[in-house]
């Protein structure tokens, strides 16, 4: 890890799983939301779009909502939140067309958004549950049949993914 401790800082990272989205919020926010259309403004929005995809957030009350959860300061809250609804819209259109490019985020929001069905497994075992967001469960809960066991290892002490839309209460609800 040595040479990666001194290494200058070249850039900001935003999400590196989510340079498709971004391509899409950077569209949205250079044709319909000008207010919105710099480096930060599309960071916002980028960030807000991730929180909506990782808790399955689609409604304006819950999008806004994510805003103030996770300290996200806008200076309008109505154009991010519209925003974010677009750039998801446009994310799922997207995502249909043939030889379409998908990000982290995408590979577990659509089959959540979608309802896919899955194979059903007798047991399944989720380590570090703490750290599950509302669309992860969804994933896990559709892999279970009403005779499958849960196994599930998590410490709410150690819960790091809370900007991912995990929450502390996880482990409580499986």
């Amino acid at each position: 890890y040595g040479g990666f401790l001194f290494m200058p800082v070249i850039f900001k990272p935003i999400n590196p799983d989510s340079a498709h989205t971004f391509a899409v919020v950077k569209e949205v926010c250079q044709q319909s939301y000008p207010s919105l259309d710099s480096n930060e403004g599309r960071q916002t929005v980028s960030r807000l779009v991730g929180l909506c995809k990782n808790v399955l957030a689609s409604e304006p009350k819950a999008v806004s909502d994510l805003l103030i959860e996770h300290g996200l300061d806008v200076e309008n809250d109505t154009d991010t939140v519209g925003a974010a609804l677009e750039v998801l819209s446009a994310c799922d259109t997207r995502i249909q067309a043939p030889g379409a490019r998908i990000d982290f985020d995408d590979m577990i929001w659509i089959p959540a958004l979608r309802q896919y069905s899955c194979k059903v497994y007798g047991t399944v075992l989720v380590d570090e549950a703490q750290d599950l967001n509302a669309a992860q469960m969804h994933l896990v809960t559709a892999s279970m049949g009403s005779k499958s066991r849960l196994i599930a290892v998590g410490d709410d002490r150690q819960a790091i993914y809370g900007w991912r839309g995990a929450g502390a209460d996880v482990l409580a609800t499986l």
